[in-house]
């Protein structure tokens, strides 16, 4: 994948400018006219405060992202076409994504001969969210599209079978993914408020549960802060009787951000502290990493930057192993494939403000050069833009240092 902005040119300019905001205008500048050009939608309000958190500090990722979903809806299933998804959701967990396109497009077509239209409509989801990792939005969107199509309209007193109602759920988690990563915030709110409804059709309270963490992404990122907080609160206490799990350290993590970016501290870290005793517990590198991450901000905010490296370090360590454990053969070489980076991106952002702020500058130095090729591996979409933003920021105070 090709850059968002031709990062090293602007490097260049920048290092040649002598007042410092004027290479982040410019930075900025493009941008936002890359952002246009892509034609991600965006509100000016949603933007100012995104930007605005950017410039204090790095953005947390704190969205629910679906995983292929298993084929229990259809009742037709074949064992070979059984194992043939098993294989595609392999593929998937791996990061093969293109590989996974592939086999989701066959199972797909075997779908459509066997006029399996629920089958089907689930494979179309799990492609969409096969092209949406490689930032493949046009694709991901004409499959999502194709997908929800092929759901029949339930009965008109509103009741729908579970079969149904499970797929249109999880279709639409889909469909909300996509709308906001196109900054779509309104529009994805809407479609995870239908999904939740067609989760407690199909009387799946977890899932239903994910749809209220995705709508308080949605929600917070709107700028209604107060409404979000209450929603991810809201989750944690109905998975406080559960046991240990993916969803229940994502809830208490969440829970934690909104404090932190609400300035409740202490309240954050100990919200925090409860997600990594859970993620520990189920033994999960990918939630313990992004908590680790989660307390390394929380520790900066407080002023504690000793034991803020050590969180991104112990945080960019889990992250590496669950990456090897993944695929045994990665090297450094492989963390420049587009989902790799994706994963380790945020925690090398967060560790290069941190060692800008404290003067780190051989640690700047180490930094700057990973960091700086990574972007040019990346599709394109508003996450990216936000971490680029975040990004020139340091760049700003490297210059102003």
């Amino acid at each position: 994948m090709k850059s968002l902005i031709p990062i090293r040119m602007l490097w260049r300019k920048a290092k040649t400018t002598r007042q410092p905001w004027r290479a982040v205008r410019l930075l900025m500048a493009v941008l936002f006219g890359i952002w246009i050009s892509l034609g991600i939608s965006f509100n000016s309000d949603a933007i100012a405060r995104e930007t605005a958190s950017a410039l204090s500090g790095p953005i947390d990722s704190v969205s629910v992202w679906e995983e292929p979903a298993l084929a229990q809806h259809s009742v037709s299933l074949g064992s070979t076409l059984a194992e043939e998804e098993a294989v595609g959701r392999a593929l998937y967990r791996t990061g093969r994504f293109a590989d996974a396109i592939a086999q989701w497009q066959r199972i797909a077509d075997a779908h459509a001969v066997d006029q399996n239209a629920l089958g089907q409509a689930g494979a179309l989801s799990n492609l969409s969210l096969s092209y949406q990792q490689l930032g493949q939005w046009e694709q991901a969107s004409s499959a999502i599209r194709q997908g929800l199509s092929l759901i029949p309209a339930g009965p008109n007193n509103g009741q729908m079978s579970e079969a149904r109602a499970r797929v249109l759920a999880r279709s639409l988690m889909t469909q909300g993914r996509l709308q906001l990563s196109l900054g779509q915030l309104e529009t994805a709110l809407n479609t995870w408020q239908q999904a939740a409804e067609a989760y407690q059709h199909s009387h799946n309270t977890l899932g239903y549960q994910r749809s209220q963490l995705n709508q308080a992404q949605a929600l917070r990122e709107l700028g209604f802060y107060r409404q979000a907080l209450e929603k991810v609160t809201a989750v944690t206490v109905a998975l406080a009787a559960e046991p240990a799990s993916a969803l229940k350290a994502i809830a208490l993590r969440r829970v934690g951000e909104a404090l932190r970016l609400s300035g409740q501290l202490s309240a954050a870290q100990t919200s925090l502290d409860q997600s990594l005793d859970v993620a520990t517990q189920i033994n999960d590198p990918t939630q313990i990493s992004a908590t680790l991450l989660s307390l390394g901000h929380t520790a900066q905010s407080q002023g504690d930057m000793a034991q803020a490296q050590s969180f991104y370090q112990r945080s960019r360590t889990a992250i590496t192993q669950t990456l090897e454990a993944l695929n045994p053969e990665t090297t450094e070489e492989s963390f420049l494939s587009p989902w790799v980076v994706e994963q380790i991106l945020p925690i090398e952002l967060a560790q290069l403000a941190l060692a800008v702020e404290t003067d780190s500058w051989a640690e700047v130095d180490e930094l700057w050069s990973t960091i700086q090729p990574r972007f040019e591996r990346l599709p394109a979409s508003r996450q990216v833009i936000y971490q680029q933003i975040n990004w020139a920021n340091s760049l700003i105070k490297m210059q102003q240092a």
